[in-house]
């Protein structure tokens, strides 16, 4: 059964829940009105609707005679809730209420009846009204708690509905995320590495020209790899970007796992101090600088990542044979401009026991990379 009546408290709860109002001073409830299509051919119950219903302060009543004038006022204004009369002078039972329903897809409607369709009433609701009422049991609290659940309840499935798009979209994105760096990095970086041992080689057959044009692919692969992680951070803006001292540590752990090449990385101070522009030239250094010491170098590489008033990164490892002097190698090139255009420098110094990287540049100076 329907309540009839309620407590003037549950009232204001109501109101305040369904239509976000607030209590004035003198304890009366301010609230904005919702836009409500009325389809009623009786004058009298139409008015006597409306009256009942613009009391409670809640509803701007609109109404229409017909099925056709319903038709034009859906066309001219959005409206929140429908209260329609199954018998109207062009439309006659419960084809009335499925043209509504196609008018009007998700708002919620309320279906008017004679005492004797009830049972036509309850089938309707079956088929997706929201509710109905028997006019000779109309009174104002029916009408609007009819109202207020209705509402309720369309708004309830929408947040639903919007809820499940949004979880198949962040899904979908994470899967995508999933495939690019599980598949797509991998591939590069494994491309990579084969362009990389065609520079070690030593093949006579190669000249300098052939060398420039293999670093100059090693470059663009840096470059691809440091974009494609940038579009799979952006691919979840809900969620919290990785830190900068975990970004480090997912590119020891990949040069690690695919060069076999044991990488000791320690960070000290504040390393999420740093910008994002700044930082994602920082990872693209490191990167750069770690597989420096993997091409040249044997053994462990010891990395250390400082940031206080400046932001240093120093790239240690044992020299083998074939370990030269610093040259103009495309690599190094671009590590020494990243920190020219930061305010800062790049040495790289090579002994009989070992080859050191240091990059440094001002950590509060990193607009742009």
């Amino acid at each position: 059964m329907r309540p009839r009546g309620r407590s003037e408290g549950v009232r204001r709860l109501l109101a305040h829940h369904h239509f976000g109002g607030r209590l004035t001073r003198d304890g009366q409830m301010n609230t904005p009105q919702r836009d409500l299509l009325l389809v009623e051919d009786n004058p009298i119950f139409a008015a006597h609707v409306s009256r009942s219903l613009a009391a409670s302060g809640h509803w701007k009543v609109t109404a229409a005679d017909s099925l056709a004038a319903a038709t034009a006022m859906l066309d001219e204004q959005p409206f929140e809730a429908v209260i329609v009369d199954l018998g109207l002078p062009d439309s006659d039972g419960p084809e009335t209420f499925t043209t509504m329903r196609e008018l009007v897809d998700e708002v919620p409607i309320i279906v008017m009846t004679n005492h004797e369709q009830a049972d036509i009433g309850r089938a309707l609701v079956r088929s997706g009204a929201a509710d109905f009422l028997s006019k000779r049991d109309v009174t104002p609290d029916a009408l609007e708690w009819s109202l207020d659940a209705a509402v309720e309840r369309a708004e309830f499935r929408r947040d639903l509905h919007q809820h499940r798009i949004q979880r198949a979209i962040e899904i979908e994105r994470r899967r995508i995320g999933r495939d690019l760096h599980d598949r797509v990095i991998q591939r590069l970086f494994a491309a990579g590495l084969e362009l990389e041992r065609s520079i070690v080689s030593n093949d006579p057959n190669v000249d300098e020209s052939g060398l420039q044009s293999v670093r100059a692919a090693l470059s663009t692969i840096d470059a691809a790899v440091g974009d494609l992680r940038f579009a799979i951070d952006q691919m979840h803006p809900t969620a919290e970007p990785n830190s900068f001292s975990h970004e480090f540590e997912a590119v020891s752990r990949e040069i690690q796992h695919n060069t076999g090449r044991a990488i000791h990385l320690r960070m000290l101070g504040d390393v999420e101090q740093i910008g994002p522009v700044g930082g994602q030239a920082m990872l693209s250094v490191f990167r750069e600088g770690v597989m420096n010491a993997v091409r040249h170098g044997v053994g462990p590489i010891d990395a250390e990542i400082t940031a206080e008033e400046t932001v240093r990164i120093v790239v240690r490892c044992a020299v083998g044979e074939q370990t030269t002097t610093p040259g103009g190698g495309r690599g190094l090139i671009g590590m020494a401009d990243r920190a020219a255009e930061l305010g800062g420098s790049c040495e790289f110094a090579v002994d009989d026991r070992a080859s050191v990287l240091t990059w440094e540049v001002p950590c509060r100076t990193p607009q742009h990379a």
